[in-house]
């Protein structure tokens, strides 16, 4: 009887830890799935349509399986390692433009997992949580109730699939640190020794601005919005963050020579992100910027300034650099304030060559029109009735720009010389104005967004002294 019990009781117990085992089990995507009373009053937003065709993204809830598409809409799409992602978005019928949701990306294993978590920051819109292979990302943006939304998620997947915190909203999840004898040991390292040179110290906040500009021209000002001495200075923060900067005022109050910016969450790792500016005498000329060693971009303005007469011709040539995003050179010329002609020219690989080699670029708002057409020499943009109201097309190395199916300006290449013969056109077709102007290498693409407003009267002095 005895041994017949035994027996019993240890079927119960394996029936039991196998059930237990089971219900740990996860499911992809359907353990994931929310409860009606997750969201309660709220309902699914509708994914509009350019969003559909641009991403990818064509259900909700739904399952992305393109992550490389979905890079530009999601959050978890940008995590190296991620197979698929589940995700649900809810709306509050109350607030315009509200979103609250998640999203849920699986990885092959939890060491794939665990080799990402390290590059998170803090999630500043809502958490993050982690279960076996799987990374939950909740978030909830103008909503009523978006922390207590945002707590109910994250409740919820605590209980329900035993998911672990990992990252909380504006900061991460505090470690206690018992206070030992070791426990200043632990303390990351102060920042380093102040320069020998003559610097002024500050704290960082009692700048109340760390740049602020009037006119165009950039200079320090301390909290109380008054003007700094002339001279070198330096000012500095501790933990939590880590800040430094380093700048020279001339005796305008201006910043004048290299203006140098590090910040960093753990000192140890100093500087997580870095920037550098140069001032001549208020005017910037370049901006550098790193994050963990690697470039982000860099920006230099190069201006030279011919008098001619009573006017001034100046030009002024922008090159940025980016890794990510190509490289690009805009040239403007302005007679006195005034811009008279810019010049866009892109080398090197571009987002936008990327596009182009697609042959065709389409553009649609949230009702799935057609708003924007591009390709290789060729800009059309549709009124709401379909109808193109603007048309930007370069045929042979000659520019036309047509308002409304009427043609405004064309620019006709001179033959046998280096200049374009220019012609512009008011709304009844008449000649309004007509000069030459040369030809620029490596025409690219018009780009009617790109506009050059006038020289404010500082920065148009500033330019004058620098005339040839």
């Amino acid at each position: 009887m005895k041994k017949r019990l035994f027996k019993i009781f240890t079927f119960l117990f394996i029936a039991i830890m196998a059930i237990k085992v089971q219900a740990q089990e996860l499911k992809f995507p359907e353990s994931f799935r929310s409860n009606s009373s997750l969201f309660k009053g709220m309902a699914i937003s509708e994914i509009p349509k350019d969003i559909q065709t641009k991403y990818g993204i064509n259900k909700n809830p739904g399952l992305v399986t393109n992550i490389a598409k979905a890079r530009g809409a999601l959050f978890t799409a940008k995590t190296p390692g991620v197979q698929a992602i589940y995700l649900e978005v809810w709306k509050d019928p109350t607030i315009k433009n509200s979103d609250c949701g998640y999203e849920v990306a699986q990885f092959a294993s939890v060491s794939e997992l665990e080799k990402v978590l390290p590059k998170f920051n803090s999630w500043f819109y809502g958490a993050i949580l982690t279960v076996q292979n799987y990374l939950i990302v909740v978030k909830c943006v103008s909503s009523k109730n978006a922390e207590q939304n945002i707590d109910k998620m994250v409740a919820y997947f605590q209980k329900r699939l035993g998911a672990k915190l990992f990252l909380d909203r504006k900061k991460e999840v505090e470690v206690q640190v018992p206070v030992t004898e070791n426990y200043v040991s632990n303390l990351p390292p102060p920042l380093p020794p102040e320069p020998k040179e003559n610097y002024t110290s500050l704290a960082i906040g009692d700048l109340d601005s760390r740049i602020a500009n009037k006119d165009g021209l950039a200079y320090m000002r301390t909290k109380k919005r008054e003007k700094l001495a002339p001279g070198k200075y330096r000012a500095s923060s501790m933990a939590p963050a880590f800040e430094s900067l380093v700048f020279t005022i001339d005796q305008d109050s201006l910043l004048h020579g290299d203006y140098e910016y590090h910040y960093a969450e753990d000192y140890s790792k100093s500087p997580s992100k870095e920037s550098k500016l140069t001032y001549d005498h208020g005017v910037l000329t370049s901006e550098i910027v790193y994050k963990d060693g690697k470039l982000l971009g860099s920006t230099t303005f190069t201006p030279s300034v011919v008098k001619e007469r009573n006017d001034y011709l100046i030009t002024i040539k922008t090159t940025t650099k980016s890794p990510s995003n190509g490289d690009k050179e805009v040239v403007t010329v302005f007679r006195n304030r005034k811009p008279v002609s810019k010049t866009t020219t892109r080398f090197r690989i571009s987002v936008i060559k990327k596009d182009f080699e697609k042959k065709v670029l389409e553009h649609y708002n949230s009702k799935g029109q057609l708003t924007e057409f591009e390709k290789p020499g060729l800009i059309e943009r549709y009124a709401t009735d379909g109808k193109v109201n603007y048309k930007d097309e370069w045929i042979n190395d000659d520019h036309f720009i047509y308002t409304n199916g009427k043609l405004t300006k064309k620019e006709i290449g001179v033959k046998g010389k280096q200049q374009y013969l220019v012609t512009e056109y008011d709304e009844q077709g008449k000649v309004t104005r007509e000069f030459s102007r040369g030809i620029e290498d490596s025409i690219a693409i018009a780009n009617p967004d790109e506009y050059e407003g006038d020289l404010s009267d500082a920065l148009f002095e500033y330019y004058k002294k620098k005339a040839k």
